[in-house]
């Protein structure tokens, strides 16, 4: 393989981490649920 290729396989790697990595959002209301306030994590 070129440095072209390598380059771009590499940045769709990082790019496709990055998208399915959860963001702090996610993180939040992932650790309300947990520790057991459902409703709190829907935000009702």
């Amino acid at each position: 393989m070129d440095e072209t290729t390598t380059a771009l396989l590499s940045f769709a790697a990082v790019v496709g981490l990055l998208t399915v990595t959860p963001g702090l959002d996610t993180a939040l209301v992932l650790r309300t649920a947990a520790l057991g306030r459902r409703g709190r994590a829907w935000g009702v």
